[in-house]
């Protein structure tokens, strides 16, 4: 049987993500210099693996799933696109900025913090712990027994 996703298993599972990430950043960095790349290449992670699997590696560690919220079906790779939208907009954003600094730091390192928090606050608020992510994308995080993908 699913459930929705309490919210720690979803800050846990983006916990795992990050360290995977830095992980794999790590290591790529000594083969290939990937720059402002980098950026695109998570966002790539997220829309993939969410499409193809239903769950990035820190939600499968933690048993949680993204599936459509109208069926419980899994995701196109349309919703899975739209469900990072927000965060590949904020990477465009920063890599064509024109107005470099604020106080001595890029700009838009203070919107992906604000975008963050209030995407949060957004699924406290929600009584099936959506956030604004996953109301653009229709989408509903689930924990409990993680479908196979062969289905």
């Amino acid at each position: 049987m699913e459930h929705i996703s309490p919210l720690w298993r979803r800050f846990l599972a983006g916990l795992i993500d990050g360290l995977v990430l830095s992980l794999i950043s790590y290591c790529a960095e000594f083969v290939l210099p990937l720059g402002e790349i980098h950026d695109v290449l998570i966002q790539c992670y997220f829309v993939l693996l969410h499409w193809k699997f239903g769950a990035t590696v820190g939600k499968a560690a933690l048993r949680i799933e993204v599936v459509d919220s109208r069926d419980g079906s899994h995701l196109t790779f349309g919703q899975a696109l739209i469900r990072e939208m927000p965060f590949i907009i904020l990477v465009i954003v920063g890599m064509i900025q024109t107005d470099p600094e604020i106080l001595g730091l890029h700009w838009t390192i203070f919107l992906l913090p604000v975008f963050v928090l209030t995407d949060g606050l957004v699924a406290v608020m929600d009584h099936k712990n959506r956030s604004i992510h996953d109301r653009l994308a229709r989408t509903i995080v689930v924990y409990g027994n993680h479908r196979s993908r062969h289905s």
